[in-house]
């Protein structure tokens, strides 16, 4: 099931330097703001690019 995210979505003509989501996001960090998170996949269809994955695997924890 998918869970919406409140906010405006970001105008994609003229996107933001880091993470689309980073304005709608209550786990944004500074890095969100500045940088794209390399793609973290889960399996062979399923994947993501967000810094708190990349948080999660550097602290040896889950993914989000």
């Amino acid at each position: 099931r998918l869970i919406p995210i409140e906010g405006t979505p970001v105008d994609m003509l003229n996107p933001p330097k880091g993470c689309p989501f980073a304005s709608r996001c209550e786990k944004c960090m500074q890095i969100c703001l500045r940088m794209k998170a390399p793609r973290t996949e889960f399996d062979d269809v399923h994947y993501a690019h967000c810094w708190m994955n990349q948080k999660a695997e550097m602290e040896g924890g889950a993914k989000e």
